[in-house]
């Protein structure tokens, strides 16, 4: 089975959670939650990182940080995907610190 990793884990993130379980394993790394949720291995952020597709379910006004801080450290051909519910904004924050290795 196929893993996938998500970054932040508040009641979205919990969300996207119960759906993916259905077709991936599932990762998750979020200094602040309960580390108890069926189906999900919590991890340190260098495991999510390893993840070839990641999910960023944070609150839009730490996205842009959490962004900028797992940029240097993502290998190429991961695949970041937002949640957010505005698009113009991460996606110029994506565009702007992702390298051009990540889709």
């Amino acid at each position: 089975m196929s893993s996938v990793g998500i970054i932040g884990f508040g009641r979205f993130g919990k969300v996207l959670a119960n759906i993916l379980q259905k077709g991936f394993s599932i990762k998750a790394y979020d200094p602040h939650a309960n580390a108890s949720f069926p189906g999900v291995e919590f991890v340190d952020m260098d495991s999510i990182l390893n993840e070839k597709t990641i999910f960023i379910a944070v609150p839009i006004r730490r996205f842009a940080t959490v962004i900028t801080e797992i940029a240097p450290n993502l290998s190429e051909g991961t695949t970041i995907i937002d949640v957010c519910s505005v698009k113009i904004h991460p996606v110029d924050v994506m565009k702007n610190h992702l390298p051009e290795s990540v889709g």
